[in-house]
C-alpha cells in the first residue's frame, strides 16, 4: 500500500490514504464512510467487514487537528479506535466537527447513532498500532 502525500494543511479526500504522525509513530490512515451505524460496535463491525480497523483516541484526534487545522466541511470525523470513559464510566468516542470554519473537538456516547454523514479514521486491520 502506498499513501498519497497530501498538502500539509488540506484534509485529504475521503478514501485517500495518507500518513499521520502520532507521537513517534507514523500511521497509514484514511477517512472512510462506514455508512449509517447505530453504535460504535456497529462501526467497528462495518470497518472490519471492509478490511479496516478504527483508529482513534484523543492523541490521534489532536495529531489530525494539528496537521489539518481547517475542516473540509464534509461532515464530522470520528476517532473510534480507542474509547475514553466519561466520569460515569460510559465509553465515549472522540470526534472533530466543523464550526465557523474551525474544528470543534467533542465526545460522543459510544451507543450514539452515527448517521451516514459521519466519517471515521481507519487503517488496514492487519497493521499494528
Amino acid at each position: 500500500m502506498t499513501t498519497h502525500e497530501t498538502a500539509r494543511n488540506v484534509v485529504p479526500a475521503d478514501d485517500e490514504w495518507f500518513d499521520l504522525k502520532v507521537g513517534n509513530d507514523v500511521k497509514p490512515v484514511k477517512i472512510a464512510n462506514l455508512g449509517y451505524v447505530s453504535s460504535l460496535e456497529v462501526a467497528e463491525e462495518n470497518a472490519d467487514a471492509m478490511g479496516y480497523r478504527l483508529v482513534g483516541g484523543q492523541q490521534v484526534r489532536d495529531s489530525f487537528k494539528a496537521r489539518f487545522p481547517k475542516p473540509d466541511d464534509k461532515g464530522p470525523v470520528a476517532f473510534g479506535g480507542s474509547q475514553s470513559q466519561n466520569p460515569r464510566g460510559i465509553a465515549d468516542v472522540t470526534y472533530l466537527s466543523a464550526f465557523e470554519g474551525k474544528w470543534r473537538s467533542g465526545f460522543g456516547w459510544s451507543g450514539h447513532v452515527f448517521g451516514g454523514y459521519w466519517r471515521w479514521l481507519v487503517t488496514l486491520k492487519h497493521l499494528q498500532t
